[in-house]
């Protein structure tokens, strides 16, 4: 799951990468600074899947439509903010409506 850190965070606006579950049970893989681009992963996750999400990032950064959809389409839930997709549009796109707002992205036929 993608989100951006909040104000009160160590570095703000900065997209942090954890596994979805709740906070203080998640596992954290890491950030990217949106400023520079720069991918800082987390010292505490194994080489294998540290090289797995560099490659999915870097996948993302090309074409983060595309990305997205098939995260939410293998999983059901948004990568963004990874509710359930219950809408059949954003079941059919792979995320919904407010992310798509939220992060430029199509929604929607």
């Amino acid at each position: 799951m993608l989100s951006v850190a909040g104000p009160a965070a160590r570095l703000p606006g900065t997209v942090n990468l954890t596994d979805g579950k709740p906070y203080g049970q998640n596992t954290w893989f890491g950030r990217v600074d949106p400023a520079t681009g720069a991918w800082e992963p987390s010292s505490k996750v194994d080489a294998q899947t540290t090289t797995a999400i560099t490659a999915l990032l870097a996948n993302f950064a090309k074409d983060p439509a595309k990305v997205a959809s098939l995260y939410g389409k293998l999983t059901g839930n948004c990568c963004f903010c990874s509710r359930d997709l219950t809408d059949q549009r954003s079941v059919s796109v792979g995320y919904g409506p407010i992310c798509a707002g939220h992060y430029g992205l199509p929604w929607g036929e």
